[in-house]
């Protein structure tokens, strides 16, 4: 997780609404075979409540003036994200709807992924310069070790305790709760990178061709090896999230500007998204959290909805819940950020 808790990668192309949607993704084609297109919602929602969807704030930590939420736990209960107290950044935890304490033990902490009472992220321990990755659980935090010599940041991590990242020699990485050793190394390729895992132990992230080129990779749980297809002429492809059949990333010409791409892994096809679309996070049917130009939105059984927000301001999309619930954050009449939740959508 980057230090920002709004930095996303940029996109080529936006649309003004997304009511266009329909027409930007009418071109749009799977790399093995034709994917069913996303088509938006007719009925664009605004204010903080309609029949079928709604929003409700998160109860921020004590004397937090801002929070927001940057990822969630599959089954909805757990969320991390941030909150400003007295001026300072901090991770923040919510479990059931309610703020936990702040994340103790390390300086500048930011928080990766929550499950099962578990939180990963990064920090600066104290007395020391650089960041590293911490685990929180029960009540402690430990250090989670990087290959010797080098330096390691987790991305995600599952109910299982199962966490994932990358070290700063290019390899990706996964650390077990019960073992406090060394990382197990995922992959031989000289550049790699871990940034998601799902609940089956399925990790996808990137890998290095011999060419030279930026692979869409995912790992089984047995270790086992596999890249997705990509987008025509596309040379960096990544998996930012995956969730059982499904998987979300970006395949283009480059790092900055690549479309957003949906892969449906039983068929083995990738399907580009609306270029006004920022996909965040996916579940295990496939439907995704979103941010557009509009605002907060989701994609699901094919269809963009925008979501409602607190206070006509803007907001965003960061995880989606196997049920459909979706987290992240909406501003309020002010400008400040607050924590929130969408059910029924």
């Amino acid at each position: 997780m980057d230090n920002s808790p709004t930095k996303k990668h940029p996109h080529a192309a936006r649309a003004g609404s997304l009511l266009a949607i329909s027409a930007l993704f009418g071109g749009a084609a799977g790399a093995s075979g034709a994917a069913d297109p996303v088509h938006a919602s007719g009925n664009a929602m605004t204010g903080s409540e309609t029949a079928q969807c709604s929003v409700d704030e998160l109860d921020g930590p004590r004397e937090a003036t801002s929070t927001q939420v940057t990822a969630g736990s599959s089954d909805g209960t757990e969320q991390v994200g941030y909150a400003q107290v007295d001026g300072e950044t901090e991770a923040a935890w919510w479990s059931s709807g309610d703020p936990n304490d702040l994340l103790p033990d390390f300086e500048e902490a930011s928080a990766a992924a929550v499950s099962e009472s578990i939180v990963v992220g990064t920090g600066i321990k104290p007395g020391e310069e650089g960041r590293s990755s911490y685990l929180y659980y029960d009540g402690e935090t430990r250090e989670l070790e990087a290959p010797e010599g080098e330096s390691a940041r987790v991305s995600d991590l599952n109910s299982a305790g199962e966490s994932v990242g990358h070290g700063s020699d290019g390899s990706a990485l996964q650390w077990s709760l019960g073992a406090e050793d060394e990382p197990r190394e995922l992959s031989s390729h000289e550049q790699a990178g871990a940034l998601s895992i799902d609940e089956a132990g399925t990790v996808g992230g990137s890998a290095e061709s011999e060419d030279g080129e930026t692979m869409p990779v995912i790992w089984g749980s047995e270790g086992e090896y596999r890249e997705l297809p990509v987008l025509d002429g596309a040379e960096h492809s990544v998996v930012s999230s995956v969730s059982g059949d499904f998987a979300i990333g970006t395949s283009g010409s480059s790092p900055d500007g690549s479309p957003d791409v949906l892969w449906n892994l039983a068929e083995d096809t990738v399907t580009e998204l609306p270029g006004s679309l920022e996909a965040n996070d996916v579940n295990d049917s496939g439907a995704i959290a979103a941010t557009a130009e509009d605002g907060a939105a989701a994609v699901i059984d094919g269809e963009v909805t925008e979501l409602p927000d607190l206070a006509g301001g803007a907001s965003k999309a960061e995880a989606i819940a196997d049920s459909g619930e979706v987290a992240g954050a909406s501003q309020d009449a002010e400008g400040n950020w607050h924590a929130v939740v969408w059910s029924g959508c």
